[in-house]
């Protein structure tokens, strides 16, 4: 897969401007309208405060540590995430169904590197040391290596994002 093409634009650096004569549309209006989300997609104490009391209950079982954020409000900032993605990167290098971390379906690649699951599982091996254990898995169609270089990219573009509106 060849590499994404950076354009620069004058004084907005990496994202072309969106409005004209102040009407913003598009990811300005997508931004301003989930801006609270957006600026906290990495930041799971924030999406803590959407647990109800069942979840807080549920919370108290013993297999759950004191991080845990129940999967219906994380599906909810995946499906936000993949949204927000459609503004910022090209076509292509993210998922737009199928979020499920835990299920690589068979076939399916790294929309950013191209490794299958086989290739993530290897290297996991070679990665992980005794005292820690992870499996292969995609989040938005990027595997457990490019995920957090993805996320780091779409976190600047969102500041940058809100330095504009």
């Amino acid at each position: 897969m060849a590499p994404a093409r950076q354009i620069m634009f004058s004084n907005w650096g990496l994202l072309e401007p969106e409005f004209v004569c102040g009407a913003k549309t598009g990811r300005l209006a997508f931004y301003e309208a989930h801006a609270e989300k957006l600026d906290n997609l990495t930041n799971d104490n924030y999406w803590k405060q959407f647990m109800t009391d069942i979840h807080h209950e549920m919370k108290r079982h013993p297999n759950r540590s004191a991080d845990w954020v129940p999967q219906e409000i994380l599906e909810q900032r995946d499906v936000l995430l993949s949204l927000w993605c459609e503004y910022l990167l090209e076509p292509g290098t993210y998922a737009t169904e199928d979020l499920d971390p835990y299920i690589w379906r068979e076939g399916v690649v790294c929309s950013s590197c191209g490794i299958d699951r086989q290739q993530v599982a290897t290297k996991l091996e070679a990665f992980n040391n005794h005292n820690s254990w992870q499996s292969p898995s995609l989040y938005i169609g990027w595997c457990n290596f490019c995920a957090e270089e993805k996320l780091a990219k779409i976190t600047a573009l969102t500041a940058a994002i809100k330095s504009q509106s």
